[in-house]
């Protein structure tokens, strides 16, 4: 996946929980905020990345088809996996990637 991305880009992880890939991506470099529907699992990743001694751009509670707290192009590019296959309603999972769109 970090072939992908370019150093530096501001990136969003949507629906990733615990921040294992966010935390990964932080020690290469990139700027990682954390996008999670659960609190638990922010306060988890949060735990987790001061064990790793890294530091995430931020933790925000939230939903993958409401991204409205971010204003346009707010980050780089946006990581939308998890979300996709917890999201039951195909209009859901179609207003999740609109969301992604609007602000990465």
């Amino acid at each position: 996946m970090s072939t992908c991305l370019l150093l530096r880009q501001r990136s969003l992880d949507i629906g990733r929980g615990p921040g294992r890939y966010a935390i990964a991506l932080t020690k290469r470099g990139y700027r990682v905020t954390l996008f999670d529907l659960s609190k638990t699992c922010l306060d988890l990743a949060e735990r987790k990345a001061d064990e790793a001694g890294v530091r995430l751009e931020g933790y925000r509670q939230g939903n993958a088809v409401d991204l409205g707290f971010y204003r346009e192009r707010s980050f780089d590019v946006a990581l939308l996996m998890g979300p996709l296959y917890h999201l039951q309603l195909q209009n859901d999972r179609a207003l999740a990637v609109r969301e992604v769109h609007r602000g990465a």
